[in-house]
């Protein structure tokens, strides 16, 4: 027992920071974030508009994806969290800048995630302002200007910017959202697998263990959803978060995610049978399963390894459309498809309880034999 003390602390003192240090470090490894996911609704449809989206196109930090037909659609992919930029041209855009009247391309901007916000609005007026520049230089010139005069003549294009979810670019609107999901996702796994773990080292009998189980569930998800919804309201309320989407829809992203943490805690009570083993892995998982949901850093920058474990853990599904509920008042298709996958996390981890209690009951039955042979 002292030797398997003595491994556990080694692994606890040497393995982990090493293995935490190598994860993160391979986590950031892109270091720069592109292929920003991006939108066009181009109303010109003209050579020029064309040529400014294939500067656009053939740039890594953007990856243009969309091709918006109407604004609905635009808006849509915006608040789905499809698309992080957008740009727009309004028709005759070409013929304006022509005969040098005053129009403008509109850059949208999801500042729901302040560092993807802010690379790709930074990056885009520096490509319009270079772009336009270059434009008025050459009809300057065509009209038979010396290149120093188009020079001094060349202005910047016109362009506008829309932020959306963030326009104050606030850091707590930013992370709150997104820490209430890590606090909820502690809070549920570790006293589910402090206690689970508990019952599990008392009760033999399957039957007692399995109605303790479930009360236990319904009984922590009724009191955390209740704290949940005070937590967000308080938010709102004292510290001015805005709650821009439904409150039924927040809750009805809470029930499974909470459920579904609560599952998690369970299986680990029941198989490490460890109050203090199951305290301490809990505390093990929480910092790396922030950083792998894509919350800060974004979900299409990870390492592929990682964004297969974000899609099974529920804090991904979770604390992005939350914070777009929140942020952005999204609704709808995103959060429905959220709540699918919370769900589905949610069963899987209670039918998989289920039967690691039947499978324990199995293992006490076969070893009750054994002893009285």
């Amino acid at each position: 027992m002292q030797l398997k003390k003595d491994k556990l602390l080694f692994a606890a003192l040497i393995l982990a920071p090493v293995f935490f240090t190598v994860l993160f470090s391979w986590y950031y490894s892109s270091g720069v974030v592109k292929s920003i996911p991006t939108a066009v609704l181009d109303f010109d449809n003209s050579s020029l508009s064309r040529m400014i989206i294939n500067y656009f196109e053939n740039n890594e930090k953007y990856d243009v994806k969309y091709y918006a037909k109407d604004e609905i659609e635009l808006k849509n992919l915006i608040e789905q969290g499809n698309a992080r930029m957008a740009l727009v041209f309004p028709p005759d855009f070409s013929r304006k800048i022509k005969k040098g009247e005053d129009t403008r391309v509109l850059v949208i901007c999801n500042e729901t995630n302040l560092i993807v916000g802010n690379n790709a609005l930074t990056r885009a007026s520096e490509i319009l302002q270079s772009l336009g520049v270059g434009i008025l230089i050459k009809k300057i010139e065509s009209l038979g200007y010396p290149p120093e005069y188009s020079d001094n003549l060349a202005m910047p294009l016109g362009f506008a910017t829309r932020v959306l979810g963030n326009p104050a670019y606030n850091y707590s609107y930013f992370l709150i959202p997104g820490l209430i999901g890590v606090v909820f996702l502690e809070i549920s796994i570790l006293n589910m697998a402090r206690t689970v773990a508990v019952d599990a080292l008392k009760e033999e009998n399957v039957k007692e263990l399995l109605g303790i189980y479930i009360t236990r569930m319904f009984l922590y998800l009724i009191l955390l959803l209740l704290v949940f919804i005070i937590c967000i309201f308080a938010v709102n309320k004292f510290f001015k978060i805005p709650i821009r989407g439904k409150m039924t829809d927040v809750i009805a992203l809470a029930i499974p995610f909470i459920t579904s943490c609560i599952n998690i805690g369970a299986f680990l009570g029941i198989v490490t049978k460890n109050p203090l083993f199951s305290v301490q892995v809990t505390a093990y998982l929480s910092m790396p399963t922030f950083l792998a949901s894509g919350f800060t850093w974004p979900y299409h920058m990870m390492p592929e390894p990682i964004k297969k474990f974000a899609t099974f853990w529920p804090l991904y599904s979770f604390i992005i459309p939350l914070r777009n509920i929140m942020l952005l008042g999204s609704s709808g298709e995103e959060i429905l498809l959220a709540v699918k996958q919370l769900g589905l996390i949610s069963v899987f981890g209670f039918l998989l309880n289920i039967f690691m209690i039947l499978l324990r009951s199995g293992f006490s039955e076969k070893a009750g034999i054994a002893g009285g042979e």
